[in-house]
């Protein structure tokens, strides 16, 4: 074996260990995020749930007397809607953290979510479904329902009110399959930020039930 050789299979080595080392650092931060969440979790009366459907975790229980769901997901890409369409930018693995109160009596088909550059898109082009006529609220949200008049009717001035104050510095809320949601990039690593979101998530869907 000459000298050629032997730097060849030392090279290997060090990339195999490289892997290795990278791949521990993962599997390490998993575990710890992963015990964040179940401390949190335990802490708030949570059960976990057997995860499915690109689940990494997930937890249910009640906020504020309401069907409560906190969950890690795995999605290719990050889901895009502009309009009507739902699409998926980039191909890369991503994860997402996602927390819901189920909320009585809303809608059926009732959609709403943040604005962003896609959906300003699709309302330029004539895609936007709903608007309520509350200027600052139909700049603020995209809305879209089965039945206008019902979700019109839903979406009282107080609700409207309540939604608008929180969405300028309330990442990713909006309201799908009859849930208030919020929808963070990444898996929360920190046990307050679970604890603030869920104590906000809660008194916000405790306003909109009551209204």
């Amino acid at each position: 074996m000459d000298f050629t050789d032997v730097l060849f299979g030392l090279l290997i080595i060090l990339i195999v260990l490289s892997v290795y080392v990278f791949m521990m650092r993962g599997v390490k931060k998993q575990r710890r995020l992963n015990r964040i969440w179940r401390e949190f979790a335990e802490s708030k009366g949570l059960k976990e749930q057997r995860a499915s459907d690109g689940a990494i975790l997930r937890f249910s229980g009640e906020n504020r007397g309401m069907p409560f769901v906190l969950e890690c997901t795995v999605t290719e890409g990050t889901p895009v809607r502009i309009g009507t369409l739902e699409l998926s930018s980039g191909e890369e693995t991503k994860i997402f953290s996602r927390m819901s109160v189920r909320l009585p009596e809303v809608p059926h088909g009732l959609r709403l979510y943040k604005e962003t550059t896609w959906s300003k898109l699709g309302k330029a082009v004539g895609m936007q479904d709903i608007t309520t006529g509350d200027l600052a609220f139909d700049r603020a949200f995209v809305v879209k329902g089965a039945d206008p008049d019902a979700v019109n009717a839903f979406l009282s001035p107080f609700r409207r009110i309540t939604l608008v104050g929180h969405a300028a510095d309330l990442e990713g809320l909006g309201l799908e399959k009859g849930e208030l949601v919020v929808v963070r990039r990444g898996q929360i690593d920190k046990g307050e930020e679970l604890e603030r979101l869920f104590s906000r998530l809660g008194s916000i869907a405790a306003d909109l039930a009551r209204s």
